[in-house]
């Protein structure tokens, strides 16, 4: 999954602050590697404890070298925990779920996966952990923000769509080149990076040792540990890259099979084909649509209507109560299939409408009315919209002054300061103190020092009327000790961790660090314009073209020299295999898994109609599947229940509501990585 570069608000408003607890006992060494076990505490995150939901666990933390050729240098510590499984007389060999990314985090989404895989659970343990650098395994952590960059955070600012920015400078990508892709990248994320990974060489991390040859031996490490003889890998998205990295570099670690959910394989020069993945699914649904009787009646010649209908938005957008339809719109609708799968059997309808000018089920989509929920109100639409945004606002609040009350002492002069910035957030006027009190949540991201304070307080609190305020906050700050400020900054960054999605769900960090090893170094921007340029409707490779162009500005400046020729080879196994693909991902599309298939002769490929990203978490018909390979790996497991996926379209005068078994009861799970 793909490094967001935009804060998502509402990520923030959900997610509360990360609590890691230590009371680590009973220790025992593995080649280098020293397991301890822990009370699980590390998993009551967002002030509540998913133990009781997740029943039986056992955590703990494994320490390995950061580089496992010098296993004196530099330690760091990966988290994991296993969920035991329900039978008295589980199966012997776990099954590992590698979390995707790269950069996600299992542990911070344990009760998502402790649903995900309860039909596997039934029989066997599950075994999750995060990988070196992810949100409990020593996490790559930058504070990369400048404090005019904090000063630029507004709760409105953040709440403007942000999705295509760079692609909508663009028009179409045969208009532009690599050069010009290069420089408007360079500029926004140049800067940050070259800080960042400075800020990293600075502390003694080594950014060339998080790769997916460093993953794998960690994952080796911790199997062996915990005393498994045997083992199951289950990957979804950079996680399938992963197990196919162990299968290559351990064949003989014990790999009883592997399931691949959604598949990176290495050979695959991912930036290039960014351009390429948006044009695939909406081929694959033009396809559907052209192959099922009604919706071929309904919408003919779906595919050439959709690629004059782009151009003709953006020379004349269509007005709806959401704002203006342009291209870039319906672009992100397509790109929202990934995670978004039940719009699917809307898009041909809508297309059809928007040639008319008329927005209805462009608006049931994108306000989600088509699932039954009742549909927002737009932030521009009057009272309403003023009330969703002061509701917003106050929840920020909230937020900032239970960071700000946290767990873990603070001195009285600390303490004081705390009080006395909220007691005077609380007197500004709501709209401003809500945009500060937004700003002090990731006060972490800047560096840890006095001088970020007094700056903080400074911008804070201008002009004549808060010259008073300002004294006496930094008359406050003054009193603080070195130890005083640093366990303030403590305080802001274990809550940030959790608000900040970044450092989170996703560590853009090591999701630089794996990407600028392992793919830039074998790709090139140029390519991936001639891509984008190849496809037969080229507004939809746009934002993949601007997604390659970020990455190539990140990797200009990081700092992660390690270059192996295997990261670009395709990978050859006899291990039991079952390939997961979503018709409609646009992550890692069908073709990526059928690219995994041909060197792995024992594979069995199944191509999931009415499936995004991540298969497993969209039927149980997926679930069947993947449950059935697992307890007999060497048979191949009957997928006759794919055909029931297939999407039904809605017809031109048919309700706005998801067609009844579109997609069975089961779908319903949280998207995962």
């Amino acid at each position: 999954m793909r490094a967001q570069q935009h804060l998502n608000l509402f990520i923030v408003v959900v997610l509360a602050f990360a609590c890691l607890s230590a009371a680590a006992h009973a220790a025992s060494d593995n080649g280098g590697a020293i397991i301890t076990r822990t009370d699980c505490a590390l998993l009551a995150t967002s002030g509540s404890d998913p133990r009781p939901v997740i029943g039986n666990v056992t955590c703990g933390f494994l320490d390995v070298p950061e580089n496992w050729n010098a296993p004196g240098a530099r330690r760091i510590r990966i988290a994991w925990a296993v969920l035991h499984a329900d039978s008295r007389k589980p199966a012997p060999d776990p099954l590992v779920y590698l979390a995707g990314g790269p950069g996600g985090s299992a542990l911070a989404e344990i009760a998502t996966y402790s649903n995900l895989f309860a039909p596997i659970r039934k029989d066997r343990d599950i075994l999750l952990f995060d990988q070196r650098g992810a949100a409990f395994s020593s996490p790559l952590r930058c504070n990369d923000w400048t404090m005019d960059q904090l000063f630029d955070l507004s709760i409105e600012g953040l709440l403007e769509p942000q999705a295509g920015e760079v692609a909508a400078d663009l028009a179409l990508p045969a208009d532009t080149d690599a050069n010009r892709l290069l420089d408007i990248a360079r500029k926004d994320l140049g800067p940050v990076s070259e800080r960042c990974a400075k800020q990293f060489a600075g502390a003694g991390i080594d950014l060339a040792m998080y790769t997916s040859a460093a993953n794998a031996r960690d994952t080796i490490a911790l199997i062996e540990a915990l005393g498994y003889p045997e083992f199951n890998l289950y990957g979804i998205s950079y996680g399938t890259r992963l197990a196919l990295t162990i299968a290559r570099d351990f064949p003989e670690s014990g790999i009883r099979s592997m399931v691949l959910d959604s598949v990176f394989p290495p050979q695959i020069d991912s930036f290039e084909q960014y351009p390429a993945e948006l044009p695939e699914v909406a081929a694959q649904l033009f396809a559907d649509c052209r192959r099922d009787a009604p919706c071929a009646r309904w919408y003919p010649n779906l595919h050439a209507r959709f690629a004059a209908l782009l151009p003709a938005l953006e020379a004349a957008p269509v007005s709806s109560r959401y704002g203006p339809i342009r291209s870039r719109e319906i672009v992100a609708v397509i790109s929202d299939l990934s995670v978004n799968v039940e719009a699917a059997p809307f898009i041909p309808r809508m297309v059809s409408e928007l040639e008319h000018g008329e927005t209805r089920t462009y608006e049931a989509i994108v306000s989600g009315e088509y699932l039954g929920l009742l549909p927002p109100q737009p932030l521009d639409s009057g009272t309403a919209g003023d009330a969703a945004l002061d509701a917003i606002r106050a929840q920020i609040i909230v937020l900032a002054s239970q960071l700000f009350s946290g767990d873990g002492p603070l001195s009285p002069a600390a303490q004081e300061l705390v009080e006395q910035f909220t007691a005077q957030v609380s007197a500004l006027p709501t709209d401003t103190a809500a945009d500060l009190a937004l700003r002090s949540i990731f006060l972490s991201r800047l560096p840890h020092t006095r001088q970020t304070l007094d700056q903080f307080i400074d911008r804070s609190f201008q002009g004549r009327s808060a010259a008073a305020t300002n004294l006496k906050l930094r008359k406050a700050a003054k009193d603080l000790s070195d130890e005083d400020v640093a366990a303030l900054f403590a305080r802001l960054q274990s809550g940030t961790d959790s608000l900040d999605p970044y450092a989170y769900s996703l560590n853009p960090h090591l999701f630089s660090s794996v990407e600028c090893n392992e793919e830039i170094p074998f790709e090139r921007l140029d390519v991936a314009v001639d891509v984008a340029r190849a496809q037969s409707i080229p507004e939809l490779a746009a934002p993949g073209l601007a997604d390659a162009a970020a990455q190539f500005a990140i990797c200009e400046k990081w700092l992660a020299p390690n270059v192996s020729p295997a990261e670009n080879l395709p990978v050859h196994s006899d291990v039991p295999t079952l390939i997961l693909a979503g018709s409609y991902d646009a992550q890692t599309p069908v073709t990526w898994g059928k690219s995994a298939f041909v060197t792995l002769p024992n594979a069995t490929f199944v191509q999931a109609p009415m499936s995004g990203h991540g298969v497993l978490q969209y039927s149980g018909c997926a679930e069947k599947i993947a449950k059935a390979f697992l307890v007999a790996p060497d048979k191949d497991p009957a997928t006759g229940c794919t055909s029931a996926l297939r999407p039904r379209f809605v017809a031109p005068d048919g309700p706005l509501i998801l067609p009844a078994q579109t997609i069975p009861a089961e779908a319903a799970a949280t998207p995962v990585p």
